[in-house]
């Protein structure tokens, strides 16, 4: 049966997080030599950890309570 996909956890989320920061990281090294390409892979990383810091505060919030 065809349905709707279980949302993962925060937990699954946080390391999906981390993997793409990783691959990023690694990428913008590979492309310094395409400032527009290492550009790219700068601005990732940038929204990934800002992705991951949101995630924080909400886990941050719900503890509180």
């Amino acid at each position: 049966m065809i349905g709707r996909t279980k949302p993962p956890s925060v937990a699954e989320l946080t390391a999906w997080l981390e993997e793409e920061m990783q691959a990023c990281r690694f990428n913008y090294a590979s492309s310094m030599a395409d400032p527009e390409r290492a550009s790219f892979w700068a601005r990732r990383q940038g929204y990934l950890e800002a992705t991951a810091e949101v995630i924080g505060w909400f886990q941050a919030e719900l503890a509180e309570k």
